[in-house]
């Protein structure tokens, strides 16, 4: 992976098998300033709105299920920016190739201006 692709990168720690918790270990620049938060560290139910959990999670649960990639795309209405799309990849990684302990989800948000045309 070259240096350009880093601040696109969310790294997403799995933790348990059924019902997982899943937590921030790492958000690239893109990310961050797309979206306007960091929020490295923090686990996913604790930062999203709990009207939309469930569907944000929705493709992490399907990667870990099935074990390979899940494609994602939309509007990221889940920071209150429908105006910005994305674009991502869900990919499962696994010590054993069994387990899922971890996710490398490549993400690129597009239209990141803000509405009525201000950046």
């Amino acid at each position: 992976m070259g240096y350009r692709t880093w601040p696109h990168i969310v790294l997403i720690d799995v933790e348990g098998a059924e019902n997982a918790r899943f937590r921030y270990r790492l958000l690239g620049s893109h990310i961050v300033d797309t979206l306007g938060r960091n929020v490295t560290g923090r686990y996913i139910d604790e930062v999203q709105d709990p009207d939309d959990y469930d569907v944000f999670v929705e493709g992490f649960r399907q990667a870990i299920r099935l074990r390979r990639p899940i494609r994602s795309t939309g509007n990221a209405i889940f920071v209150n920016k429908a105006w910005v799309t994305y674009e991502s990849v869900i990919l499962p990684l696994s010590p054993d190739g069994h387990l899922v302990n971890m996710l490398l989800v490549p993400a690129v948000f597009v239209g990141t201006q803000e509405p009525g045309g201000q950046r």
